[in-house]
């Protein structure tokens, strides 16, 4: 329920704006405008395909109607998501969701802004300083210079009598994401490992992002006391993981893992008596 009403208002501030925006629209006989939305998701993603889906039916206004188009590529790296948006370039949408890996998102983007259509993203994105630095280069400058009257007087005299042509109108890059800041949800975190007085804990992750929030958790939170940090392995048993965890007597632990695996970790724990009143965990998924 509470991804349909993410895309809800994800796709009703879209329509909003669809009457400024210049795209590839169909006509259809009964003049109904119909805008494709393309949603880049995973194979195992079907709740968010379903509120993908589910939610364009409220965004449609008047005759302008919304059509989810879904895209499905066979992995998530870069190259695969490229060649897989290449195969659907006749959708020709008006904005695109996903993907849900950080991993392809640098050849969404890119792809969006060849387009010149909006990114639009509901996951966590590691801090891309490229992106900053692409925003704040399109800003136009402050200090630019103004003209004089006596300069715009001339100019008003000279194209007096000549034609003005119009100007084609410039396309500014734009992704937004609606998930919360990366930088923010560390601090928040590292706040709660302060409040709840952790000195000494075990950290657990999967994948390089994993290791990436962990390690901005424990930056904002302290460096003075010795940590237990451990990869573990998506596809392996772990055992020998929590085994060590217990050998340690580590009580507090933070684990970093794919929703769909929280239950595979804490069944090992429980095989391993790590289920009790004494026993932590903080779930950063």
């Amino acid at each position: 329920m509470n991804y349909i009403k993410m895309w809800c208002t994800l796709f009703f501030l879209l329509s909003v704006c669809l009457h400024n925006t210049i795209s590839q629209i169909q006509y259809l006989d009964t003049t109904e405008e119909v805008y494709n939305i393309a949603g880049i998701f995973e194979t195992n993603a079907k709740v968010q395909t379903l509120a993908f889906n589910e939610s364009t039916p409220h965004a449609n206004l008047d005759n302008r109607r919304l059509n989810p188009s879904l895209i499905y590529p066979p992995r998530t790296d870069s190259y695969s998501i490229w060649r897989e948006l290449c195969k659907h370039v006749d959708i020709r949408p008006i904005a695109l969701f996903g993907p849900q890996s950080a991993i392809g998102d640098g050849a969404v983007r890119l792809q969006c802004a060849i387009a010149q259509i909006p990114h639009l993203q509901a996951t966590w994105q590691p801090f891309d300083p490229d992106v900053e630095r692409e925003e704040e280069e399109e800003e136009p400058e402050a200090e630019e210079q103004q003209p004089t009257e006596e300069e715009t007087n001339d100019e008003e005299t000279e194209n007096a009598d000549s034609k003005v042509e119009e100007e084609p109108p410039i396309y500014k890059n734009i992704t937004i994401n609606f998930y919360p800041d990366s930088n923010e949800i560390s601090l928040a975190y590292a706040k709660l490992l302060k409040y709840y007085g952790w000195t000494n804990f075990a950290a657990l992750y999967e994948d390089d992002f994993g290791l990436l929030r962990i390690q901005k958790i424990l930056a904002e939170h302290t460096d003075q006391y010795p940590l237990f940090i451990r990869r573990l392995d998506p596809e392996g048993e772990n055992h020998e993981v929590f085994k060590e965890l217990m050998s340690y007597q580590e009580s507090r632990i933070i684990l970093d893992c794919h929703v769909d695996r929280i239950m595979k970790y804490m069944n090992i724990a429980k095989q391993l008596g790590m289920i009790d009143f004494y026993q932590h965990f903080i779930l950063v998924s």
